[in-house]
């Protein structure tokens, strides 16, 4: 068995988040600066940094040409750690700082907050953060980030998951299936006579259309393929990245550029489908009807996840006097105030069903 390595390669539509009564102008021009707040679990991996061997690393925000994170971060992890800050520097600037580089040509700045300890708050600044031990044992930790992101990135994140790459000798023919109650979810992006559409503009920008395809590149060679995400929020109005893979019906499946599939559409009546709330007006932002972000209706601390999305669709009765909504209890605020309208989108006369798994791009 021969493993290989899939990347995806994420880029993010993120979109700021202030007050309300400020948010209109700042939204607009969001390009600059953006929030950023989650907590997650991480896991260490071998440290890729020159000189670093045998040490253990897990990236918290990843390095972005062209960005800088400010803002704090609690943490605690089952091995004792160090906060590393790193900042991105011209070669030509070494004069003998501290620097930590995975080739010649890409070196930053790094900065140690605090001596190995278990668990910390700390306040950052700088273009990528991460937490460090010096010993080769793994590692997992729980970080809750609060800040922004300032600048536009002009480079994109990974995310990396490890497959077995079955011998060419294990037909299909040969395999004895059992039933194990088992269901996965496993997209289409190449097959023998088409794949998902490539987007021909790969710049990612907040003023990105959803249309003309959701993925940027598919690498056949290194068995890679490089989707745009797209920020949102769930019920509580936390954070949240997602992709499209699928859609149903099939107009809008080939406006997005994504794979039509019929049969999602049979997960309708299922209890467990996820609500996916689109805006038609409003504030202009980075939604997919280009106002504000969607919203979904689990809980991504909750045990209630599916990546089948049932679209509906908000309307301000007066777009002049529209306000971000951030959960889910907002929407049913001001649905009871009868300052907005909810309703099911029905593209082609047909209920609008979309594949949208949440993905991390910060791991």
């Amino acid at each position: 068995m021969k493993k290989i390595v899939i990347v995806l390669i994420i880029g993010i539509f993120v979109t700021g988040i202030i007050s309300v009564s400020t948010f209109s102008d700042q939204y607009v021009d969001a390009g600059s600066t953006k929030k950023v707040h989650f907590t997650q679990t991480i896991t260490s991996s071998p440290d890729p940094g020159l000189g670093y061997e045998n040490q253990q690393l897990a990236l918290v925000l990843s390095p972005n040409e062209g960005t800088i994170y400010d803002g704090s971060m609690t943490f605690t992890s089952s091995e004792s750690v160090s906060v590393v800050v790193l900042h991105e520097i011209n070669p030509n600037d070494v004069k003998g700082q501290d620097t930590w580089a995975v080739n010649e040509n890409t070196i930053y700045g790094k900065s140690l907050i605090n001596s190995e300890k278990k668990s910390d708050s700390i306040e950052f600044t700088g273009a990528g953060v991460a937490l460090h031990s010096t010993n080769s044992k793994e590692f997992t930790a729980t970080v809750s980030v609060d800040g922004w992101i300032r600048g536009q990135p002009t480079q994109v994140l990974e995310q990396k998951f490890e497959l077995q790459k079955e011998d060419p000798s294990l037909l299909l023919s040969r395999i004895k299936f059992h039933e194990t109650n088992v269901v996965v979810n496993s997209p289409q992006i190449k097959w023998s006579s088409n794949q998902m559409t490539e987007r021909s503009d790969k710049q990612i920008t907040n003023k990105m259309s959803f249309s003309g395809g959701q993925i940027t590149e598919i690498n056949q060679d290194d068995m890679t393929v490089t989707f745009v995400t797209h920020r949102s929020w769930d019920s509580d109005g936390k954070t949240i990245y997602y992709i499209i893979t699928d859609v149903s019906p099939i107009g809008p499946s080939k406006l997005i550029g994504v794979t039509h599939s019929q049969s999602i559409s049979e997960l309708l009546t299922h209890p467990s489908i996820i609500e996916q709330y689109q805006f038609k007006n409003g504030i202009m932002g980075s939604g997919s009807l280009e106002f504000q972000p969607e919203i979904f209706n689990f809980s991504s601390d909750k045990e209630n996840y599916n990546p089948i999305s049932k679209i509906y669709l908000v309307e301000w009765h007066n777009s002049k006097s529209a306000e971000i909504l951030q959960t889910k209890s907002d929407i049913d605020s001001f649905k009871d105030k009868d300052l907005i309208t909810v309703s099911i989108a029905r593209p082609s006369n047909s209920e609008y069903v979309i594949n949208s798994p949440i993905v991390d791009p910060f791991q």
